[in-house]
């Protein structure tokens, strides 16, 4: 397991897994909600719940493997009904359309981790 990074809430380990209950709910949520024939808002909403998570987590190692995980279940269960992963030109799309969701989103959190560090440390010094 990777060392805690300062300001981080939660160790990788439980953010992964955190992250994968999260993108099962969003993808049970999704399949129930919207309609088999709208693949682009499942895959938008998705990417939200992704980028959220990024936003959360303030970890961009965690919020990329959930945009991963997230793409599998999307493709296997929102765009292809069966369960079934294929690699063909437009799922590449989604995966990159997650991964740019999880970046955004990791990025913010990250910023504001640091952010709140410096605030900490500025608040510090002054008070001394």
């Amino acid at each position: 397991m990777l060392p805690r990074r300062p300001g981080s809430r939660l160790p990788f380990g439980f953010l992964i897994t955190i992250g994968f209950v999260v993108v099962i709910l969003a993808c049970s949520t999704v399949a129930l909600g919207i309609p088999a024939t709208e693949i682009g808002t499942r895959v938008a909403v998705i990417a939200a719940v992704v980028g959220l998570f990024g936003a959360w987590a303030r970890h961009m190692g965690a919020a990329l493997v959930t945009a991963v995980m997230a793409w599998f279940f999307a493709t296997g269960f929102l765009v292809n009904a069966a369960g079934l992963l294929t690699f063909v030109g437009q799922d590449f799309i989604r995966l990159t359309v997650l991964l740019g969701a999880s970046i955004t989103g990791g990025a913010y959190g990250v910023r504001a981790r640091r952010r709140a560090a410096f605030a900490a440390i500025a608040l510090a010094v002054t008070e001394e």
